[in-house]
């Protein structure tokens, strides 16, 4: 204790003599390893020495230097400490916590909620053996629950970039703000954040309601990134995927079979992460262009009365053109009764469309679903016309439930 003061006092004389301001900080360097009351009595006598004012106050940094304690231990002993310094107006207490146990951050926090004024901390967690305390970890944390950490965390991707640059090290993906914070793999999280970020754009509580998003990426410069895929991704990463890449609204009972796909596909691959390229070549092979039969060459769609009649011109098995004709309700019940003179036995269960793209560039897309027995299976065409795609999913639904 006598050399604390005594060095306390030589500082506080060589700062007399020059011509700027001097902050003292005082560190206890083993103080979660101290017997408490101890350490107390050093930080008291060492402010005594400094003798600071409630304008000009001594730095008391408290620090868990090997973490020896769980976060709420230490938080106890800074709030025993912030409760019986005999100066405490004059003093910032701060916190320096290594990482030994992992919980670094969880101690800093509750140090926080104890009474602490200040924090040290390091970016990324860079630092001695486990790393000191990642300040960025903590400075999101706090501005998740409406604090101003003070510190400017706008354009993270780019703080990552210089921290990377300079360090030669990686920030791992998992990290608050790394690679994968703001990612989706599992098909229930992706289902529940879409709606909630349509909900976020019209909302007029201005409170971050999103499912699964404990922050807006954007207000850390970064952005949600729905469209990747993996083995856990299920039915509805698959849809948000085809939507947001590529236009294309599949109908529900579609999803599972292309969920299937999706699984079948990373379980190949070693679990491999799915990309969205991948996927598309993937469900233009399965459903747009599959192997089969039946190639449409060219139709012919005309109304008699109610009725309207089709003229398929097709090839069989790579064989010469054959027309084929059939009447029905509509061109999707015509055109299915022109395929059965094939002598296939099938029925149309479901059709959807939609349009993808906007003005001349505009396409149909088109799902047809096509049963035989116990067996169900999508076709999906894509064309400028309606009807031409509508027959295109048509016969690729018929040739998937022939193969």
């Amino acid at each position: 204790m006598q050399a604390a003061v005594n060095s306390t006092k030589l500082v506080r004389k060589l700062a007399a003599k020059v011509d700027f301001p001097v902050q003292l900080q005082f560190s206890p360097e083993s103080f979660t390893g101290t017997e408490i009351d101890f350490a107390l009595q050093v930080c008291d006598a060492v402010v005594n020495a400094w003798e600071p004012s409630a304008d000009e106050k001594v730095i008391i940094n408290l620090p868990a230097t090997v973490e020896l304690s769980r976060p709420n231990v230490y938080a106890d002993q800074i709030e025993w400490v912030a409760r019986h310094l005999k100066r405490r107006d004059q003093v910032i207490i701060s916190l320096h916590n290594h990482n030994d146990r992992g919980t670094a951050v969880a101690a800093t926090e509750l140090g926080l909620m104890a009474g602490a004024d200040r924090v040290e901390g390091t970016l990324f967690g860079n630092g001695e053996r486990t790393g000191n305390l990642d300040i960025v970890n903590v400075a999101v944390n706090l501005f998740k629950e409406g604090i101003d950490p003070e510190i400017d965390l706008s354009n993270m991707p780019w703080m990552i970039q210089e921290y990377e640059r300079y360090t030669g090290m990686k920030v791992p993906p998992r990290h608050v703000v790394g690679e994968l914070a703001f990612t989706a793999f599992s098909g229930g999280h992706q289902a529940a954040i879409k709606p909630g970020l349509d909900y976020q754009k019209t909302a007029t509580d201005p409170l971050w309601r999103v499912p699964y998003l404990g922050v807006d990426p954007s207000d850390l410069g970064m952005e949600y990134e729905p469209v990747r895929l993996n083995d856990q991704s299920g039915k509805h990463g698959a849809a948000y995927c085809l939507e947001e890449k590529f236009g294309c609204q599949a109908p529900r009972a579609m999803l599972s079979e292309l969920a299937a796909m999706v699984k079948e596909w990373c379980h190949n691959h070693k679990k491999e992460e799915l990309k969205p390229d991948t996927m598309w070549r993937i469900f233009e092979e399965r459903f747009i262009k599959p192997a089969g039969d039946i190639n449409l060459i060219d139709y012919t769609l005309s109304r008699e009365g109610t009725k309207v009649k089709a003229f398929l011109e097709v090839s069989v098995n790579g064989e010469d053109k054959r027309t084929l004709t059939g009447s029905g309700n509509g061109p999707i019940d015509a055109a299915t009764n022109a395929l059965k003179q094939l002598g296939y036995c099938f029925d149309v269960q479901s059709f959807n469309e939609h349009s993808r793209g906007e003005g001349s560039s505009a396409e149909a897309v088109a799902y047809v679903q096509v049963t035989s027995g116990d067996r169900s299976l999508f076709g999906v065409g894509i064309d400028p016309s309606t009807e031409h795609a509508a027959l295109e999913a048509l016969v690729a639904g018929v040739n998937r439930l022939t193969r």
